[in-house]
């Protein structure tokens, strides 16, 4: 049914609930492929004067560089841990997360993506997070918004 299925990973609580959501749905039905994806998110201030700052520009853009693989490293093992039969591929983008999430799901031709509500962001809407809310209205595939559960 679901053969491509992207996760977007940033390293929060909720993006490993959907990384484990992801788990437990390839343990039911055959996915082909899981595609984690990490975008790091550079302010557009930050990169217009990149130019003045130099090499602290592309040293922040390392270290955003190794958080997103460690993130995506982590994510990686969490599925091939629990799951050996599913191909799981990482990716790592930069820019505007929801935009490159949706992008990202049309060029894989993802039957489906698995989202955590909130993410790293700071801002938050009250019920689902700028991100997840973003791709649930413009992705063109099925969405699962995974939340944490409350007691």
């Amino acid at each position: 049914m679901f053969k491509t299925v992207l996760v977007p990973v940033d390293g929060s609580g909720d993006s490993i609930l959907a990384v484990d959501h992801c788990i437990e749905l390839a343990k039911n039905i055959k996915i082909e492929k899981i595609v984690l994806l990490h975008v790091s998110t550079i302010p557009d201030r930050l990169q217009s004067i990149s130019g003045k700052l130099g090499s602290i520009f592309f040293k922040m853009k390392d270290q955003l560089t190794e958080y997103g693989e460690e993130k995506l490293a982590e994510a990686k093992k969490r599925i091939e841990d629990n799951n050996k039969n599913v191909f799981v591929e990482t990716k790592l983008g930069f820019g505007d997360a929801a935009y490159n999430i949706v992008e990202e799901a049309n060029k894989e031709k993802c039957d489906l993506i698995v989202i955590g509500s909130k993410g790293l962001s700071g801002t938050e809407s009250k019920l689902i997070g700028n991100v997840s809310n973003y791709v649930v209205h413009n992705a063109k595939c099925t969405i699962t918004v995974v939340k944490k559960k409350s007691n």
